[in-house]
């Protein structure tokens, strides 16, 4: 009885460290095809099985957060710190489409590193990757036009606070670690002429990137001079406003 015992014991171990075999077997052989996937998209991201790239880039989040340690002037990062801080939300703070700011911003090289499995998977114009067309900001105020949209507004009114983050575009992301806010911040205050861009991509955004372009509703941004010379001279007109007040109250505060 007790051999009986002993044989049904060392069956049923035998039969457990099988399963057991079987599944590291299965992990491995899983694990196996997903790399052999993930090589394939990477060369030739038009195969249909490259559809859904969550299933093989496995290195999103690390590239992404080193690219913002990078570059992280770029207005795309600046984007994200407004995402992780909760001043931006919804779909313009999905991780792909931060990606897409950052690594198809011209400041950033293609060959940069942290974004060469971007460009792979989604500069190939058969890519299949659906992720490659996430939504982003339209009319993105890219990273150099920021830059120097901030120099130009600075050179028209130096004292301006935002100026003293800004000062130069020598070297950017000491001297200028955040053009993207700083040109939203000087233009929501108030419209100058240099703000054309940052118009431009704010006349369409939804109202979960007011951080970025102020509390104004898309209708009443659309609701501003349609012609060009429209634009300009109600900007410039607002902006004389605006100083003439600045001025006023400074005199006021001085003389009282």
């Amino acid at each position: 009885m007790e051999l009986v015992d002993l044989c049904f014991r060392l069956d049923q171990r035998s039969s457990r460290m099988i399963r057991i075999q079987d599944f590291l077997q299965l992990f491995v052989l899983t694990a196996l095809v997903s790399c052999a996937q993930a090589s394939t998209c990477f060369d030739t991201p038009s195969q249909p099985p490259c559809s859904d790239a969550s299933a093989f880039y496995s290195s999103l989040y690390s590239d992404l957060a080193s690219a913002c340690q990078t570059w992280s002037y770029a207005s795309g990062c600046s984007i994200r710190t407004a995402c992780k801080d909760g001043k931006v939300t919804g779909p313009l703070c999905n991780s792909w489409s931060l990606l897409i700011e950052v690594c198809s911003d011209p400041i950033v090289p293609s060959t940069d590193s942290s974004c060469l499995s971007y460009h792979k998977l989604c500069d190939p114009a058969d890519s299949v990757v659906a992720q490659c067309n996430m939504s982003t900001v339209r009319k993105f105020l890219q990273t150099q036009t920021a830059i120097d949209d901030m120099m130009k507004l600075c050179n028209e009114m130096p004292d301006m606070p935002q100026c003293l983050s800004c000062m130069n575009s020598t070297v950017p992301k000491a001297n200028c670690p955040d053009p993207f806010l700083s040109v939203s911040q000087v233009c929501q205050s108030m419209w100058m002429t240099d703000c054309q861009h940052w118009y431009d991509m704010c006349k369409t955004q939804p109202v979960a990137f007011s951080y970025f372009c102020g509390s104004m509703s898309p209708s009443i941004l659309m609701s501003q001079p349609t012609t060009s010379q429209g634009v300009q001279d109600g900007k410039v007109c607002l902006g004389k406003m605006m100083m003439a007040m600045a001025m006023a109250m400074t005199m006021m505060m001085v003389l009282g």
